[in-house]
């Protein structure tokens, strides 16, 4: 059966391009189960939904009991990978758009900022992947600084 995507965006491209990075996830030791379970649940795949149960997929992966060579490492080449082909889609793309704000506010906003898994993770990152990485997590502190200026508390 075809996978059915409900994002918040009406787009062939985005569309397709969640079907694409779910093919490549398809690989990813339980990753089916959790594309299994998601279904169930919700009839289609919802893009930041299913990029979250990805992340507890991956975080429960990361401690020293986990799977890093079967499931957090091909998760993140798979991702890696997409990167790759965005890097030669013009900047305007759709897909290119909704991608890197799902890795941005699904994924890397999902993992605990200072905690154990994130640097255990970042070891496993491609250098698309900790690029993306990095202009998040400079935007966030930018955030972070703003609102608390805001409250009067930095100069």
């Amino acid at each position: 059966m075809p996978l059915v995507v409900n994002s918040s965006v009406e787009s062939t491209a985005v569309d397709e391009g969640v079907i694409c990075l779910v093919d490549a996830l398809r690989e990813v030791k339980g990753f089916s189960e959790v594309l299994d379970e998601h279904l169930s649940w919700l009839d289609a795949v919802v893009p930041h939904l299913l990029t979250f149960d990805l992340v507890e997929l991956l975080d429960s992966n990361l401690g020293v009991a986990g799977d890093l060579d079967n499931v957090v490492r091909p998760a993140l080449r798979a991702i890696e990978e997409v990167l790759e082909k965005l890097s030669d889609v013009n900047d305007a793309d759709e897909w290119k758009d909704y991608f890197l704000t799902m890795l941005h506010t699904s994924f890397f906003e999902n993992f605990e900022p200072f905690g154990e898994n994130v640097s255990r993770m970042r070891k496993q990152f491609g250098p698309l992947l900790e690029r993306e990485y990095q202009v998040y997590f400079r935007a966030t502190r930018s955030e972070i600084k703003t609102a608390i200026k805001g409250k009067g508390r930095i100069e």
